[in-house]
């Protein structure tokens, strides 16, 4: 089963007592604030879930399989995620 962006928003509506717009637009803000953060490649912590981090990976060399030959793959940047102990344990005693 995969949670998405609404189920996440009726939980917190729920949980919260709130309207599912008000959750919805909160769940909204929190995703902008993220995304805006991996833009400014800022790390973002988020305690008991894990760690966001932008990394930088070089310039390398590549090889086309269907033509032999070797191609320039560009310097780039890569949203790595690592997640915190206190998830992995717990997912672990389940």
């Amino acid at each position: 089963m995969n949670l998405t962006k609404k189920d996440i928003a009726e939980a917190i509506a729920e949980e919260c007592n709130l309207k599912k717009y008000e959750a919805k637009r909160a769940v909204d803000a929190i995703i902008d604030v993220l995304k805006r953060s991996v833009v400014n490649a800022e790390d973002i912590e988020l305690r008991g879930l894990g760690t966001f981090k932008v990394k930088d990976t070089p310039q390398r060399k590549g090889r086309n399989i269907q033509k032999g030959t070797l191609v320039d793959i560009p310097a780039t940047k890569m949203i790595k995620f690592k997640c915190s102990k206190s998830l992995i344990k717990t997912h672990q005693e389940e």
